[in-house]
Order: structure tokens, then sequence, then C-alpha cells
């Protein structure tokens, strides 16, 4: 009789760590620090455990975020495809030998036993489906949040038992099992508490470092509004063991990639402050004068999103060869569908880059306008609809 699964969500994680043998983590596309520093931390954490372990997203996350401990571990694919196993009965014929032979189209496969010679009758295949123990899937509310990584494997996340990590208040629990915490400010403090639990003796300076980064970078440096009593003993749990706070801080907030600072004073350069709202511009020009790189436009706008917080609505606009894009982010209420509607765009919620009081969504604008046209076709969208909040 199989052994009875623990009631506690945490107890059920522990006991599927103790026997998966190969994990994998999988991120959403365009994470944030906070969730990439987790998946890297809970890799280093189990490998110490002798766990094989693969972390898969669609980004590059070497080149965001080169400051974090093995952050090349990161993929962008894994291979999903059915393994055929040849599975041979030994318990009256020990195996000695096992070796191959590869010829024109085909392959000979020779098992030589001690005694006698093996008959078809103990010889089966199997199809081994799942190439994956377990897998743990950090900061998406849906497995459709994971993009391009679940839509090639969804055979393999619909085969594996699933841990959902995460601290958003609408996350769909779809996990096997659901560590979805909404007080944690960030996903690095939920993930310190859990292992905390689980064995805090294997803790080091590198994982204790990619679990401070989160918490850093999530919480502003503790300067958030929603930052918890338990962030801050969580980071001097961190500190204490290891974590190098001043290279962290460094990092994120006195280095930034050169791509990011050309394409970020560009910005505020067009940036046009309207009151309740502000809206910004990047031109073809701005990304070929500059050397700016359309790579790092998501980061512009996070950071153009955390210094303008007081604001209903933060609009940014770029293009880059064939590609026009818009961020906005809203205020929850602000009813941003007349103006969605005139672009005649379907928006894409960016559920990992949005602050508390925000929402944000990205869209990808049609061609039909210019640029200098789709500019003024979204402040004036913006000021009629800021007219209409008013009346």
């Amino acid at each position: 009789m199989p052994d009875k699964m623990p009631d506690n969500p945490n107890l059920q994680f522990f006991s599927q760590l103790s026997k998966a043998k190969k994990i994998l983590i999988a991120l959403p596309p365009k994470s944030n620090v906070d969730i990439c520093g987790t998946a890297v931390a809970l890799t280093l954490f189990l490998n110490k455990q002798d766990k094989k372990v693969e972390i898969v997203s669609e980004d590059d996350f070497g080149a965001l975020y080169p400051f974090l401990p093995k952050v090349g571990s990161v993929r962008k694919s894994f291979t999903s495809a059915q393994s055929l196993a040849v599975v041979v009965d030994t318990s009256s014929r020990p195996l000695e030998e096992l070796s191959y032979h590869q010829e024109q189209g085909k392959v000979k496969i020779f098992l030589k036993s001690k005694e006698g010679v093996f008959s078809p009758e103990e010889i089966k295949f199997e199809v081994e489906r799942a190439p994956f123990d377990l897998a743990i899937i950090l900061g998406a509310q849906s497995l459709e949040d994971l993009g391009g990584i679940f839509e090639a494997n969804a055979d393999v996340f619909y085969d594996t038992v699933k841990v959902n990590i995460d601290n958003h208040p609408g996350n769909t629990h779809f996990g096997a099992i659901n560590l979805v915490d909404i007080n944690s400010s960030s996903l690095a403090e939920l993930a310190t508490s859990l292992l905390q639990e689980f064995e805090t003796d294997l803790f080091d300076e590198d994982i204790a470092t990619c679990l401070l980064s989160g918490i850093i970078a999530k919480t502003r440096s503790f300067q958030h509004a929603q930052v918890s009593p338990k962030a801050f003993l969580k980071a001097g749990d961190l500190v204490a063991k290891g974590a190098r706070q001043q290279e962290i801080v460094r990092a994120l907030f006195k280095t930034k990639p050169l791509p990011f600072l050309r394409l970020w004073g560009r910005c505020l350069t067009n940036l046009k402050d309207k009151g309740e709202w502000a809206f910004a511009a990047l031109s073809p020009q701005d990304f070929t004068a500059n050397g700016g790189s359309f790579e790092f436009l998501l980061l512009v706008f996070k950071e153009l999103l955390e210094n303008l917080e007081s604001k209903m609505l933060v609009a940014l606009m770029a293009k880059d060869g064939a590609n026009t894009k818009l961020f906005l982010a809203a205020r929850k209420g602000l009813d941003l569908g007349l103006l969605t509607a005139e672009f005649g765009a379907t928006g894409k919620e960016l559920k990992n880059i949005s602050l508390p009081p925000f929402g944000a969504w990205e869209f990808n604008l049609p061609e039909t306008l210019s640029f200098e046209e789709l500019q003024k076709k979204l402040e004036t969208g913006l000021e009629k609809l800021f007219k209409q909040e008013v009346s």
C-alpha cells in the first residue's frame, strides 16, 4: 500500500524532493531578478543533494543578470522527446556485456548473458515518457504563463508532478502541490522560508546571495510600501549565511548594462509628464544612434514604472525595425478599453513586472500608421481617457 501523502503542502514538497532525481525548474518569459535568483538558488540547493536540475526559460538571463552566481545554467529549451527503453529480464540470466554496432540505416544491440542466450520472451520494449521526476514552476499564475516553453512541451508538464511556487493573488493553483503565499513580498522570501524549513545547513554564500538579490530587487532595497517585517528577518538570515549584500546593491542600483543606460537616457529625454500620467517614446533613431538594444526595452519600462509609482498611468512606445511595441501600466480600476481599441491591438498582461497598485500590458501595434502618427494617436487617446475619468 503506497504511503499516504501528507496534508501540509510544504511536507508534500519535501517528500517529492526526496524521491526525485531529475528536476525541471520552469520560468515565465521576461522574469525578473526575484524569479531568476530564486530559480538559481533552488538549483544550487538541490545540486547539493545530488539532484540533476535544469532551469528553462525563453530569456537569456546570463546577459540580463550577470551578477547572479551560476546564472549561466539557465537554458532556453530542453529535450522532451520520448525515449525507447530495451528492458531485459536478468532474473535467471545475469547480463555480462552490452554493446552495439551501427550499420547503414540500422543499429544492432548485442546482449550477452553469463549463462546461455537471452530469448525474445526475456526482452521487451517500453516508452519512457516524462524526462523529469518533478517540475517546479516559479512566478507563474498559470501554465500558459510559461509561454513557448509550455506550448512546445505540454506533454511533459501534464505528465510530471508540478510544484507551483508563487506570491501573486491571481494564481490559479494549477500544481499538484501549490506553495502560494500572497503575503510574501517576494518569491525569494517565500523560498528562503521553505528551504530553511527543509535544511538550513545546506545554505552557502552563493545560495544566500541569489535569494537576497531577489528580496532586495523586489522590495527596491526595502523601500517599497509592501515590505513586510518578515522580509527584513529573512534578509538578515541570508546576510548571516554570507550573502554578498554590497555586491548585490552595486549590481542592481549602481551598475547597469551600457545598452540599458543608453535607452534609459533617451527615455528620460523623451519623457512627457502630464501630471496624472506620463509617456515616453523611443524612435528607431534612438536605437541606432545610441547603440541601444530592443532586448533591454522591458527593463527600461520597469525602471520607468518604479520611478513613477505616483502616476495613474505610465506608457512607453518604441519602434525598432519592423517592431512597434506599446507598454502600458495603469492603476487598478482605470478602464483602458477605449484607448486600446483605437489601435486594434490585443494586449498581453505582464504579470511579472507589475507593482501592487498597477497592472501592466504589452501591445504589438499595427504597421498601418507611422511612428509619429502612433505617438499622436496615443497622446490624444490618453488625454481623452483622463478627461473622461474626471467627468
